[in-house]
């Protein structure tokens, strides 16, 4: 056997024939390789399948490819970053053990042959147990709806190219990781003594500045003709990316500069805990990247779900499915309301009718607004009924609907003029009747029944002279109400009902399968956060076991290290997690960029809130929870083993 043979398989021996803690690592990482293999071929067989489907809902749309790349760069993140932390667990011990390899005369090529052979092999069977995981799970992805559709089989595959993606997202990552590092002269000598690590450099902070200034650039050009085309779609995700790779590297940086102000600061818990991250600034970086790349993530997904719920295009046709569905009927020439609300009422499941009328109207200003203004006219009671939970309403004076209409020239208070109107539609001959209108009278409808008044503007029935106005001119609405229901416009269509208003809901699927698949997307990643989190940081925890035992035999009470633990686990996860919700809040609220052309959608950051006491109460949890591995009671194995 040659000596490269002996290198690698006496790194295979290492990783299954040494100590538990060794066999522990060594199925956390074939695990790992498992479910980051089924996770990537999951998510490229159903790019496959949308790719080679017959066109719809999502070929449709000139967003989906686009929202499609997004899910699949969420979660191979994770997914990279899980096999990445995986294959570093106890990197301090296994560098210490290389250089001491090293001054006993193994070469650096033997060396990485040892990591090799200690890796490598189980990455690639972790690989080879996923082929046939995921083949045997294409039945439940063929049927599970991801992206609004079913898939078939074929479809799926996965293909030479999906499993060759895999392939270099798992064993061949890992690999890579075990090969990269390699220990010489004096740095061996100190490395194998346990001496500290190195100082990251301020070249980390490039990456997390560079992909915000893509975020930035893409939200600064929203109209996709200030960018080439397809540029600002590049943008976003490329942003995103290049985000959630600077979070990783940052946070060493961070690190750094908390264990210099904890060792300053003085004092035997801050000093010890100072101490810690000062000698390896990079170990909490490899417990917490998958977690804070999961949080980063899932705060962007959890924003875009927030917003889109709120879009009128969701919130009302949602509401007339699962609530209350209403329409509005036109009134034809020859009949009356009152006869088209008694047809209406004979539809099964209808509710109530409410008739408003609709009248041509001008106004004393300059504004564009004046150019050709319709307004609403009903009682308060009326719009009560037609919309419950409706504020603002006063049969006194006339109002904005929801908000004031701003336009430029527009004075606080104008002057409503009522007319005819003309062939076109336009306003005619003298003033009907005359409102005012002050800037500070707003009725505000409730969200999901903000489309029941057509219009800006609200003029009360009994204000003077509206009832003469209304029986020279205007024309009258029927607003319908039935129980919920997706078809009550086929419903009036039948009973041959002229309908005048109606949302598609084809448009609200669409949104809803976005936020179906932007939910699991979250739940995915966090749950591979937490994985990466919680194996990380058993890892480590047990590997500062012998330097715990060495500090209690030199004589530091137990309760000092304990709180130097907590400071150490749980300041760098606030840290690193406000960084990580501040950051996913911009990059959800640049991914609704993606939406469309035509609006500009905004994520309200008060969302973030039960997020960040999340953020909080996870940090002191973990620090609980590993200190209970990281700090025994002194026995007399662990004196031997310290």
């Amino acid at each position: 056997m040659s000596r490269s043979q002996e290198a690698f398989a006496l790194g295979w021996r290492l990783a299954l024939r040494t100590s538990g803690h060794a066999r522990l690592r060594a199925a956390a990482l074939a695990g790992a390789a498992a479910l980051g293999t089924v996770l990537t071929l999951a998510v490229l067989m159903i790019g496959r399948a949308v790719r080679l489907a017959p066109p719809g809902p999502i070929a449709n749309d000139g967003a989906g490819p686009w929202w499609l790349a997004g899910a699949v760069l969420a979660i191979l993140l994770p997914v990279v970053v899980l096999v990445a932390t995986v294959a570093r667990l106890s990197a301090a011990l296994r560098e210490q053990r290389n250089s001491r390899l090293r001054l006993l005369g193994l070469t650096p090529g033997q060396t990485r042959l040892v990591n090799l052979g200690e890796s490598g092999v189980l990455a690639l069977a972790g690989w080879l147990a996923g082929l046939p995981l995921t083949w045997l799970g294409r039945p439940l992805l063929a049927v599970s709806g991801i992206g609004g559709r079913r898939y078939q089989l074929t479809d799926l595959g996965p293909g030479w190219l999906e499993v060759l993606i895999s392939l270099f997202v798992v064993p061949v990552l890992v690999a890579v990781i075990a090969t990269s590092t390699s220990t010489r002269g004096r740095r061996a000598l100190t490395t194998a003594r346990g001496a500290g690590g190195t100082r990251p450099g301020w070249w980390r902070v490039v990456p997390l500045l560079a992909g915000v200034g893509m975020l930035v650039m893409a939200r600064r050009s929203p109209r996709p003709t200030d960018l080439q085309p397809g540029m600002r779609n590049e943008l976003v995700l490329g942003g995103i990316a290049v985000l959630a790779l600077g979070i990783i590297l940052v946070l060493p940086v961070v690190v750094r500069y908390l264990a210099a102000w904890l060792v300053h600061r003085g004092g035997p818990v801050s000093t010890v805990a100072g101490r810690r991250l000062q000698a390896q600034p990079g170990a909490q970086t490899r417990v917490l990247s998958a977690l804070l790349v999961a949080l980063f993530l899932a705060t962007g997904a959890q924003g875009v779900v927030v917003t889109l719920q709120d879009v009128p295009q969701y919130a009302i046709p949602r509401h007339h499915a699962t609530v209350e569905a209403s329409t509005t009927l036109h009134v034809p020439a020859g009949s009356t309301a009152e006869k088209i609300a008694a047809r209406a009422r004979t539809v099964p499941g209808v509710r109530d009718t409410v008739v408003t009328h609709v009248m041509t109207a001008s106004c004393d200003s300059s504004s564009p607004l004046c150019d050709f203004l319709q307004v609403n006219v009903a009682s308060c009671e009326a719009v009560q009924q037609l919309a419950p939970g409706t504020t603002g309403c006063r049969d006194n004076r006339a109002a904005w609907i929801d908000q004031p209409f701003d336009m430029p020239g527009q004075p606080d208070a104008l002057t409503i003029s009522l007319h005819r109107e003309d062939a076109d539609g336009f306003p005619t001959g003298s003033p009907l009747a005359q409102v005012p209108l002050a800037r500070a009278d707003v009725v505000q409808l409730p969200v999901d029944a903000s489309d029941r008044l057509n219009g800006p503007i609200l003029v009360p029935a009994g204000l003077p002279g509206v009832q003469e106005g209304l029986a020279a001119g205007g024309y009258a609405e029927v607003h319908v109400t039935s129980d919920p229901r997706r078809d009550l416009v086929e419903a009036m269509r039948a009973a041959d009902l002229q309908v005048s208003s109606f949302w598609d809901m084809g448009e609200m699927d669409r949104i809803q399968r976005t936020i179906d698949t932007v939910r699991l997307v979250g739940a995915l990643v966090l749950v591979l956060g937490l994985t990466s989190c919680a194996v990380g940081a058993l890892d480590r925890a047990l590997e500062r076991r012998r330097e715990v035992v060495r500090l209690q035999l030199l004589g530091v009470p137990a309760r000092t290290l304990t709180l130097s633990h907590w400071l150490e686990v749980a300041v760098p996860i606030l840290l690193g997690a406000g960084l990580a919700l501040g950051l996913g809040w911009l990059a959800g609220d640049s991914y609704l960029l993606l939406v469309g052309e035509d609006e500009r959608l905004r994520i309200a950051p008060d969302f973030m809130w039960p997020m960040i006491a999340a953020a909080g109460f996870g940090s002191l949890l973990v620090a609980w929870a590993t200190s209970l591995a990281a700090n025994p009671r002194i026995r007399p194995e662990l004196i031997r083993a310290a």
